[in-house]
């Protein structure tokens, strides 16, 4: 089992140098973020304090961190912002790459998260 769990892993790793003949094509790159027109949109909080303390504890007891009790539109941003916005942009002479929080081997295409929400206040 370690062997073919081991020779999966080889086969499927990333390795730039194993990439030959392929390139980035800086000039036809995808939306850093998607569109959807003709849908309303909701503007999100942008102003907003991160918790202090360990996420356990935050996990643990919300209030004590200065979180409401109710999930609020505030707080659904601060979530959305810690699990998937972009931490860093790298330019260069083709462009701007941007570093996401969620992790990925170069993926430079827009990501989406669904919310399935119920009594958020602050949401319609």
């Amino acid at each position: 089992m370690i062997k073919t769990c081991l020779e999966y892993h080889q086969a499927t790793s990333y390795d730039r140098f194993a990439m030959s003949g392929h390139s980035l094509d800086w000039a036809n790159q995808p939306k850093v973020f998607k569109e959807y027109p003709g849908i309303p949109s909701l503007p999100l909080p942008r102003d907003l304090q991160l918790p202090k303390g360990k996420l356990s504890a935050i996990l643990s007891e919300p209030a004590a961190a200065g979180l409401p009790k109710r999930l609020d539109l505030e707080t659904l941003s601060l979530l959305l912002l810690l699990s998937n916005t972009h931490t860093a942009r790298a330019r260069s002479s083709e462009g701007d790459f941007f570093f996401r929080s969620a992790a990925s081997a170069g993926a430079l295409y827009p990501t989406e998260i669904y919310i399935a929400s119920h009594e958020v206040k602050g949401i319609d």
